[in-house]
């Protein structure tokens, strides 16, 4: 099934910034820019969006733990890339976006967010939203085919099970 925001609530949404889009999921979550801090938030249930200057092998954990991602530095675009598309998950490039991590903040212009602000995340805009926009889960057209098979299936194996 696939995500979507519902379109009344991006339009009253507060816009924070916008990056590259690297993949078109969407996701909400608490701004982490700790690989181990987000992995702690993650096993106790929260939905976490990791923000890192830099993506690397190293957190390929937290990555499949958290609800999506966002980095500044190009070098790792390519992993990054590989890694939103094999797991599925919302990533954003911005390089408008200095980390103060002696602080625990994100900086863009003159507006600073703290570590645990609520950010929702846009991959078909590349949009980064203050707060949880509220989602709508929408079936895709595979996801369309295989409920179709499953009922074909299910109706062959109840008709010969009648004979």
């Amino acid at each position: 099934m696939e995500k979507k925001f519902i379109d009344k609530h991006v339009g009253s949404a507060t816009l924070i910034t916008t990056g590259l889009n690297i993949s078109k999921e969407i996701a909400c979550g608490k701004i982490v820019f700790n690989s181990q801090k987000a992995h702690q938030l993650a096993q106790q249930g929260e939905q976490v969006i990791l923000v890192k200057e830099d993506i690397n092998p190293e957190d390929i954990d937290v990555l499949k733990e958290s609800q999506g991602f966002i980095f500044t530095h190009r070098n790792t675009l390519m992993y990054a890339l590989l890694m939103s598309k094999t797991l599925k998950k919302s990533c954003l490039f911005a390089n408008n976006i200095d980390i103060d991590y002696d602080n625990n903040l994100m900086k863009i212009g003159s507006n600073e967010y703290k570590e645990g602000t609520v950010v929702s995340l846009d991959g078909e805009t590349g949009n980064i939203y203050l707060g949880a926009i509220p989602q709508v889960h929408i079936m895709g057209y595979d996801d369309l085919l295989r409920q179709n098979l499953k009922n074909r299936t299910e109706k062959i194996y109840s008709m010969n099970s009648q004979r």
